[in-house]
């Protein structure tokens, strides 16, 4: 049996991290309409608001957004030219699809009966809706000590029932926060801001302080160190982004915090595909893979050498590698697979297969879930699910623009010399070689004798001596502190060297906490290099320029040939609820 490729060497880890769900549905007007294709305010935001504070979104001008809208209509041009053109029913386009869309499958069947069990979509909602304020308290933190438990125990019922009576005597929470915490500043009192996120849903001072409201003291909470009290001194509420924006924030970090249950759940669930597909696992015939891996001494002694799998699959019969490892019903994964997917490692990353242990761990944590995970996703026709069509659409389209910009401009740029020299004589200025300047370098770690070398060298002694005297520099003082030709951008030293004549002495020029004093013993002028010399470079340059040219010509084109709609309006008014009030 030959296994479906899946490329994750760590196949939980990656299914389990990975396994993230889309924006989901989310009805929306149109920004704009090419070729009865539409760009909606999701496929706009998502690349637009990418790396920009609420601030600089709320002062984007209409000319911004219009400029990365036109991108995005560019980009849609040439897909809606690439379906023209019957790219979507390429062979080698569907290959490629299908090879990327098994791990999609896969993601979603562990989406599905994984992650979304641990981290249902009712937990991300509930997550969201409490960070939509935040909750300014004061607390006081009294914390376990070291005595037996009973006597801890008593040491903080009389504590709190000390700060109980203070309470209702009157006395302010910020004084008591100053008398009682511990560990804390006593000379200034400093309220909690809590925001609510997964990783303080399970805090038991943050669930207290989310069911309270403002001036609200609290009952005694139980806390890992020992107790807290707090009071509410503010609730704020907080501007949100749509729940479909912040979701997949929301999620990564409950896949952060629920690793192991992750892993049980999926183990578990592993467990329950064995038995529905009535799985056996041939351990006596791991014997002959292990013969195989071990008769190589290199391997044996396992040195850090690749195991190279023709010479151990030459160690083998035919016979042999037709034992089955593993069968379920429907298929078998025997030795001749199992070396198969073992050649899919990156050979310096190949696990070592000298024990039993070793191959066990491969086959159950790699080759055995990817068949019957396989299989359950045939059975429950994944493939067909909406999110994984849209998954493989994506796929699918960023291949057809790869093709069709091949086709329509990449295969026609025909750089010849005639044009690299046009180029050329246009654009002199930029194939020169720059000015560079010889430079000599007493370095010193003292000021005071920096000082004094400089002195001297600026009153005529001879710099050479000055070098070999006085310079601390390990990798230049057999070179008498000579560095060779450096340009103007040379960190720290090129500056001072442009700004002193030939033959001129300029320093000490502070360099951290050490000294430079520097000589300037010969100048090269910038001069223009001829077209031979500028040739290696001119050839990509032009081959660039042509590429832009030939790329802009069929957008006219396709622009002229393809209905094109903007809603200029609907896009001015974007980020509306982040421009400050004037």
């Amino acid at each position: 049996m030959v296994l479906k490729r899946f490329s994750a060497t760590l196949f939980i880890l990656v299914l389990i991290l990975s396994a993230l769900s889309g924006c989901g549905d989310k009805a929306e007007q149109p920004l704009a309409r090419v070729g009865g294709r539409v760009i909606t305010v999701t496929d706009f935001e998502s690349g637009f608001t990418r790396g920009k504070s609420e601030e600089a979104l709320g002062k984007a001008t209409l000319d911004e957004k219009l400029n990365y809208l036109n991108k995005l209509v560019e980009n849609e041009l040439k897909i809606v030219a690439a379906y023209s053109q019957g790219l979507d029913k390429d062979p080698k386009v569907i290959e490629q699809v299908n090879k990327r869309g098994e791990n999609t499958i896969l993601r979603q069947l562990v989406e599905d009966e994984v992650v979304s069990r641990q981290i249902p979509e009712s937990l991300l909602k509930k997550v969201y809706k409490k960070s939509g304020k935040h909750v300014k308290v004061y607390e006081i933190a009294l914390k376990k000590n070291q005595q037996s438990g009973q006597d801890q125990q008593k040491i903080l019922d009389d504590k709190i029932a000390e700060i109980k009576e203070e309470i209702k005597k009157g006395m302010e929470f910020s004084e008591l926060v100053t008398k009682y915490s511990e560990g804390g500043n006593k000379s200034a009192v400093h309220p909690r801001l809590l925001k609510w996120s997964p990783l303080v849903s399970e805090d038991p001072v943050y669930i207290e302080a989310y069911s309270m409201r403002q001036g609200d003291v609290s009952k005694p909470i139980a806390t890992e160190t020992g107790v807290s009290i707090i009071k509410v001194i503010e609730v704020i509420d907080v501007e949100l982004r749509p729940f479909e924006d912040q979701k997949r924030r929301i999620k990564q970090e409950f896949l952060r915090m629920k690793g192991r249950e992750l892993e049980k759940t999926y183990m578990d669930f592993i467990s329950g595909l064995k038995k529905r597909y009535n799985a056996q696992l041939f351990e006596e015939n791991i014997d002959i893979i292990l013969r195989a891996a071990t008769e190589d001494t290199s391997v044996k002694k396992k040195l850090a050498v690749p195991i190279r799998v023709d010479s151990m699959l030459a160690r083998l019969s035919d016979e042999e590698l037709q034992k089955p490892l593993f069968t379920y019903d429907g298929g078998v994964i025997d030795i001749d697979a199992f070396f198969e997917e073992y050649a899919r490692f990156p050979v310096m990353r190949r696990p070592n297969i000298t024990e039993k242990s070793e191959v066990l761990t491969l086959m159950n944590r790699r080759l055995i879930p990817q068949v019957l995970l396989t299989k359950e996703a045939e059975r429950k026709n994944i493939s067909e699910k909406k999110e994984v069509k849209e998954v493989l659409k994506g796929f699918r389209e960023n291949i057809m623009l790869t093709r069709i910009k091949s086709r329509e401009v990449d295969s026609k740029v025909n750089v010849t010399d005639s044009l690299m020299m046009d180029y050329f004589e246009r654009h002199r200025d930029e194939f020169k070689e720059p000015e560079t300047r010889s430079v000599q370098e007493i370095f010193v770690k003292d000021a005071e004798r920096a000082n004094e070398v400089a002195a001297k060298a600026k009153s005529g002694k001879d710099f050479d001596w000055l070098a070999e005297r006085y310079n601390e520099k390990p990798s230049t003082i057999k070179k008498k502190g000579k560095l060779g030709y450096i340009q103007e951008n040379r960190a720290h030293l090129g500056k001072p060297a442009f700004e002193t004549e030939l033959n001129g002495v300029t320093g000490p020029i502070k360099i951290g906490s050490n000294y430079s004093i520097i000589k300037v013993l010969d100048i090269r002028e910038e001069k223009l290099k001829s077209f031979s010399e500028s040739k290696r470079f001119l050839r990509s340059k032009v081959s660039r320029e042509l590429s832009n040219s030939l790329e802009q010509a069929w957008l006219d084109k396709l622009k002229k040939e393809i209905d094109v709609s903007i809603y200029e309006n609907r896009l001015e008014k974007l980020f509306e609820e982040h421009r400050e009030d004037e």
